[in-house]
């Protein structure tokens, strides 16, 4: 696996507003999270549509509560090959977010 390219991560914190995704607190010091396994190597692999940025806290739940984290859109099934048309549930609202880093709200 290899790592997440700078650019992409940026994108990733900087559509955040520094604020964890899933909570909403402003995080200095968050985490980009692969909504979708990182062991998918396809052009989403590390792409802004799978990655979302969750303070540790966050982080943490979703691996510890996978089947929840799934019905908020905070994990992708690794079989889903357009995880940009999964939905994640945020503070401001359901959205989806797209390979370039945007966001449509739902």
């Amino acid at each position: 696996m290899s790592a997440i390219p700078i650019n992409h991560r940026a994108t990733v914190k900087a559509r955040s507003m520094g604020r964890c995704e899933r909570c909403g607190v402003p995080t200095t010091y968050g985490e980009a999270h692969h909504r979708r396994s990182r062991s998918v190597n396809d052009a989403h692999q590390h792409c802004p549509c799978v990655l979302v940025f969750l303070c540790g806290t966050c982080h943490r739940w979703a691996h510890a509560h996978p089947t929840q984290a799934r019905d908020e859109g905070v994990i992708v099934s690794k079989f889903t090959t357009t995880p940009e048309v999964v939905p994640m549930v945020t503070p401001w609202g359901v959205r989806l977010h797209d390979c370039e880093g945007g966001i449509t709200y739902i």
